[in-house]
């Protein structure tokens, strides 16, 4: 049996962040959170929440790859987050984040905003609905 939306825009209001009950494919999660969007209507205590995206929540199927194509446009968003922390964490300019960034520090860059949730509340779902 899935999880519907409701419960899932539940979740995620219980817990203030990116939890779900299960797994879900991308547009599913899309989904989720234009409806939590709605749910959360003019909350300031909740307006936080709008800022969601799909890469927020460990365990989306598909993210990369929207009706076969690669998702560029998702990739441009992570890429452009990664590149901002990596500048503001080792106080570069962008012409020294060109010169000196590795591929190993682009992929270990923490981009998770959410990092505060108990570690049990981001644990990647294993059930997909």
């Amino acid at each position: 049996m899935g999880v519907n939306i409701d419960q899932c825009v539940d979740s995620i209001i219980e817990h203030k962040g990116p939890v779900l009950p299960k797994r879900v494919t991308l547009s599913v999660l899309e989904s989720i959170l234009v409806y939590l969007e709605a749910k959360i209507g003019d909350d300031t205590q909740l307006s936080f929440l709008k800022e969601l995206r799909p890469y927020d929540f460990k365990g989306t199927d598909n993210m990369w790859n929207v009706e076969g194509e690669k998702n560029y446009a998702l990739a441009r968003e992570l890429s452009h987050l990664v590149v901002q922390k990596l500048i503001i964490k080792n106080h570069w300019t962008f012409v020294e984040l060109v010169q000196n960034v590795n591929q190993k520090q682009f992929y270990e860059t923490e981009i998770n905003r959410w990092e505060l949730l108990p570690m049990e509340c981001l644990a990647m779902p294993t059930e997909v609905i």
